[in-house]
């Protein structure tokens, strides 16, 4: 083992990495890895490395031209990151369940309270359809009073 002296503390904000991972240089960090051999001592030996681009358009392009070596392997924060996209569709989703429900039972709730009102209203609505008023005029005014 050996011993490293904190010099610093970068935070990303997600856990996930704030736990796992810490930054040294790749000359010591190569004596960490899983699949280290004495032999590589010498060598610019490297497992992985991350690339941000400005234009994400742009990485779908750079992970097929990795790909196409044999020795590399290429993926998307998108592809490292499936779970989470799952878990935020998830939750996207009974969202939205969540907000039909809410505005259906509201919806329901406003016929049902002008469906009631109309029924006890039918004696006054017989007096204007006596008095010559069309439907529809009685129609208006029932619209214009209750919205």
């Amino acid at each position: 083992s050996k011993k490293f002296e904190v010099v610093g503390i970068f935070r990303t904000g997600l856990t996930k990495y704030d736990a796992k991972f810490a930054v040294v240089s790749l000359d010591q960090a190569r004596f960490f890895m899983a699949d280290y051999d004495e032999s590589l001592r010498d060598e610019n030996y490297v497992t992985g490395m991350a690339i941000n681009f400005d234009n994400p358009e742009s990485v779908a392009t750079f992970v097929d031209k990795m790909n196409q070596f044999p020795d590399l392997e290429a993926q998307t924060w998108k592809e490292v990151n499936k779970s989470l996209l799952f878990a935020l569709l998830l939750e996207k989703i009974a969202m939205s369940a969540v907000l039909f429900l809410i505005v259906l039972v509201a919806a329901f709730s406003i016929a049902a309270t002008v469906m009631m009102t109309v029924y006890y209203k039918r004696h006054q609505i017989s007096l204007f359809r006596a008095l010559g008023m069309k439907v529809g005029d009685i129609l208006k005014i029932f619209l214009f009073v209750y919205f």
